[in-house]
């Protein structure tokens, strides 16, 4: 969906600071998206391991 709105998209930066829990499951689809988690302390990442090298995480 977020895809089909931004189609021209390479690289996402998103703050979880305020997150309880971080799901990037809808960004699997979406070949060659690079992505930067920041804020990340210790809330739980789903469908972090899908995007392998895509997703790059700063605390």
């Amino acid at each position: 969906m977020v895809r089909a709105l931004f189609p021209g998209v390479t690289r996402l930066t998103l703050d979880a600071s305020a997150s309880r829990v971080l799901d990037l499951t809808p960004l699997h689809s979406w070949p060659g998206l690079r992505v930067m988690v920041t804020g990340l302390e210790r809330q739980p990442v789903i469908g972090a391991k899908e995007l392998g090298d895509g997703l790059s995480v700063i605390p």
